[in-house]
């Protein structure tokens, strides 16, 4: 009889190891599932965490060559001085087109009245 136990306590032994072994394989398989994917985390942090930084640094070189505030001040100032005389010459074509349009249709008239003079003398 003691054989028969003995032979039943191994046994139970013997699944308990079976059981205690496959909990601790899966326990280390998540351990490194999870020690993987933290490093693939790191690495992909790290990776966009690079692509921020030099697209951080390309737009604060373009920033260095803006102008500041004051001299778009000043750029604006010299362009609505610019418009202005560019205004004024425009208006003084302008006068100039219509009276030389006025002169032109003037003496258009006086040659048609000589020639319809010249017509009718002939």
């Amino acid at each position: 009889m003691d054989y028969e136990l003995i032979k039943m306590v191994l046994m139970a032994l013997n699944m308990l190891m079976t059981l205690a072994l496959w909990r601790f394989s899966v326990n280390d398989r998540k351990q490194r599932a999870t020690a993987e994917s933290i490093k693939e985390l790191d690495k992909t942090v790290t990776k966009k965490f690079e692509e921020k930084a030099a697209r951080l640094a390309k737009v604060e070189s373009e920033l260095r060559t803006l102008p500041s505030r004051d001299e778009l001040i000043r750029l604006h100032e010299r362009i609505d001085k610019e418009y202005l005389i560019i205004n004024e010459k425009l208006e003084r074509m302008s006068t100039d087109l219509n009276k030389n349009n006025k002169d032109t249709t003037l003496l258009l008239g006086r040659l048609i009245g000589q020639v319809d003079q010249m017509n009718e003398a002939k």
